[in-house]
């Protein structure tokens, strides 16, 4: 297994602000997870595989699912219906065939 090199030289080149914190009042903070795929969508959890560089192992605690929320997944459940109406090649075809 490769190392991984150390980047504290280069980290302090890079100055990385966010300006945008979480809004936990939101009323999608609590909103359902769901399994991409369980609604057609292509998607592995990287952690959970094991050809994952530069780590090339499964990361404990790393679950097989793949979570988003459900309002996220079904606008791209609803992206690659128009796709598919519109004749154009949606990036799910390559990988699923």
């Amino acid at each position: 297994m490769k190392a991984i090199p150390f980047l504290d030289d280069l980290r302090k080149l890079v100055k990385i602000t966010y300006s945008k914190q979480i809004d936990f009042q939101n009323q999608l903070i609590n909103e359902e997870v769901v399994d991409i795929r369980d609604y057609g969508l292509a998607g592995d959890n990287y952690y959970y595989k094991i050809n994952n560089p530069p780590y090339y192992m499964r990361i404990p605690g790393a679950i097989e699912k793949l979570l988003m929320r459900k309002s996220i997944v079904t606008k791209l459940v609803s992206i690659n219906e128009r796709i598919k109406q519109n004749k154009l090649v949606s990036c799910q075809d390559d990988i699923v065939g």
